[in-house]
């Protein structure tokens, strides 16, 4: 009988590892102060089918090394704070698992206080990928639904900023 309570429990233990649980997915705490409290916020435009221009230490062009289509500052606070609601909800409703590609299209910049945080988005592949500070390394990633992409999309036309192209997923 206690057998059968072990393999149960290792069971739903096994279950929900595999699941990728919202409660697990978060944005690093870092990074989330940065965009809380961002004095300036840039909303770049990224074209996923470049190859990356990377080097060993650090991209040489365009956004963490993915071309840029265009870009646009967010200078109204209440836009900010739209967007930012945005992508915390795609965050938060992210599907269990990533897909196994990053063709990212869309780019965030947010400085406040002296420091930097990089998101690098691919709706798509349901990926955002966290840089800070200008580093070389990647600090962390999240899932993300694709719910927030409208609302990004919308701050890139509405500057007149090129959209990247349809996703081929």
């Amino acid at each position: 009988m206690a057998g059968r309570g072990f393999i149960a429990v290792g069971v739903v233990v096994l279950v929900s590892a595999g699941t990728g649980r919202a409660a697990d997915n978060a944005l690093p705490a870092k990074a989330r102060a940065v965009l809380e409290k961002a004095e300036t916020l840039d909303v770049y435009s990224l074209d996923p089918d470049t190859e990356r221009d990377v080097t060993e230490e650090r991209p040489k062009t365009g956004f963490r090394g993915w071309k840029i289509l265009g870009k646009t500052t967010v200078q109204d606070a209440d836009a900010r704070k739209a967007l930012l609601s945005a992508l915390d909800k795609a965050v938060a409703g992210a599907p269990p698992r990533s897909k196994k590609c990053f063709e990212p299209r869309h780019g965030v910049r947010a400085t406040a206080g002296g420091k930097t945080v990089d998101l690098v988005i691919c709706f798509a592949c349901s990926e955002v990928q966290v840089w800070s500070d200008g580093g070389v390394d990647l600090e962390g990633s999240a899932r993300i639904a694709d719910s927030a992409q409208p609302a990004f999309d919308k701050v890139l036309s509405d500057a007149k900023v090129p959209l990247p192209g349809k996703s081929k997923e």
